[in-house]
């Protein structure tokens, strides 16, 4: 289904008006489309901030008049704050930190707590039923069957809203109460999942034992995750998906995630919106080509490669996530020495597949040879914290701007704020030190090119 657009007036309520538009009514993200303008923006509808919407099945949407966000939200919030996650619907990384500050979903929590490093988990989570949870596990259950557990704690709770999420995946389309029905083939279901997750994530090997070694580790609190942010670093936080979390834009937390911004990166804002270039003609920080980018088709392809996103060095900043158009497989969005070994370089499947007119043009640019090349996600909040990327001054990657909003600002030392607008197209030199912040509730879509992209300084501008 194509994605529908809204245009709301900029004001006190966006959050709500992004809630409405961008979650199916149980917070399950869709793939529209949603411009913020400071004014009436001509030939569209354009909708007051603070406007709610409803969604029927065929993707019509109905204004609601008369209704507070409060009321509007009611049912979801309810549902939201007794829900059960199960498993976690996203693969985990462990930090190597003593202490970590996490949600209760799933077992991302066990697995951090059972790690080596690490001291203490303190658990923020809005839900009851996750807490409670949380709590019989740690206090009752005896370390055998993961299975048995959950099904009798849903059965004397009475908990409806759970979620199972096997292999890591979001379990959208499962009728999740019919399992319920077969209490041996639940039970199997979920203790293969655990020995799955377990065999990933933990190298010991007597879980019982350590098991009863980690409760001293863990704290847990009733509280949205959120209102614990300015007692951590960001290299603490695992947020896992709360950046894309309906509850969160509808209760108008999401705001806190800017208080996670560095303070060097902060101060390096400050500077570069107050000195004057320092441009070494030889080596510029950046040089910009006019590449003929077909914007819109490749945004319609990018809206269509969603699901396909990996979240993208989550110690440098939040709400970045990337897929690979070319590279060794669409989730490897890292440099190479990232990974242990390194596989051909290709057009991934997923690419051939989802963006064939993208393709089309990179091919057309009459490059020799590609590395990577990625869509690269910035999260309505969202920020990359201030870092460089080579130790040599020469100019090579290419960025190339697919969606801007206005309000997300490219800080380049030794340039300022880069002129990004959609189409625009830089190519990088990435020896000096840049940061990403995106204050508006729109997601900002860039492709990154590596590989010989010298012969694109002909089309210099």
């Amino acid at each position: 289904m194509k994605p529908n657009t809204f245009i709301i007036r900029k004001g006190l309520h966006d959050n709500q008006s992004y809630a409405s538009i961008m979650f199916d009514p149980w917070g399950e993200p869709l793939n529209n489309i949603v411009k913020f303008v400071e004014d009436e923006n001509r030939g569209s509808t354009t909708h007051e901030s603070g406007t709610l919407f409803e969604t029927y099945k065929d993707g019509n949407y109905l204004v609601i008049k008369g209704k507070t966000p409060q009321e509007f939200f009611k049912e979801y919030n309810e549902m939201i704050e007794s829900t059960l996650w199960i498993f976690n619907n996203e693969p985990f990384r462990l930090l190597p930190t003593e202490k970590v500050l996490m949600t209760g979903g799933g077992l991302a929590w066990l697995w951090q707590a059972l790690s080596n490093n690490c001291k203490n988990v303190i658990i923020c989570d809005i839900s009851r039923a996750q807490i409670k949870f949380l709590m019989a596990l740690l206090n009752e259950w005896d370390g055998d069957s993961y299975g048995e557990f959950v099904y009798n704690f849903i059965m004397k709770n009475k908990i409806v809203h759970f979620h199972v999420n096997l292999q890591e995946q979001q379990d959208k389309q499962m009728d999740r109460l019919s399992l319920l029905k077969d209490k041996n083939t639940f039970c199997e279901l979920l203790d293969d999942n655990f020995s799955l997750l377990f065999k990933k994530y933990c190298t010991l090997k007597d879980f019982k034992e350590q098991f009863l070694l980690i409760k001293n580790k863990v704290i847990i609190k009733n509280i949205n995750i959120f209102n614990e942010l300015k007692n951590f670093s960001i290299h603490q936080i695992n947020l896992s998906n709360t950046t894309n979390f309906k509850y969160n834009f509808c209760n108008n937390s999401i705001d806190k995630l800017q208080d996670l911004i560095s303070p060097a990166t902060k101060v390096f804002i400050k500077k570069i919106k107050t000195s004057k270039k320092n441009i070494d003609a030889s080596t510029p920080p950046c040089v910009k080509l006019d590449l003929k980018v077909p914007v819109e088709e490749i945004h319609e392809e990018i809206l269509k490669i969603q699901q396909y996103l990996v979240p993208h060095r989550e110690d440098s900043g939040l709400g970045w996530s990337s897929f690979c158009i070319h590279g060794q497989s669409y989730d490897r969005t890292r440099e190479e020495s990232y990974y242990r070994d390194v596989l051909p370089y290709d057009w991934t499947k997923e690419a051939q597949e989802h963006m064939p007119n993208t393709i089309k043009w990179l091919k057309s640019l009459g490059l020799s040879s590609f590395k990577r090349v990625r869509v690269m996600c910035l999260e309505p909040l969202g920020f990359i914290n201030l870092h460089r990327d080579q130790t040599v001054s020469e100019l090579g990657p290419v960025n190339i701007a697919i969606t801007h909003p206005a309000g997300c600002e490219f800080y380049l030392e030794n340039h300022g704020v880069l002129s990004f607008v959609p189409g625009a197209a830089y190519m990088m030199n990435l020896v000096n030190h840049h940061a990403v912040v995106n204050r508006t509730l729109e997601r900002r879509y860039h492709i990154i090119i590596h590989g010989d992209t010298r012969p694109l300084l002909s089309n210099s501008i």
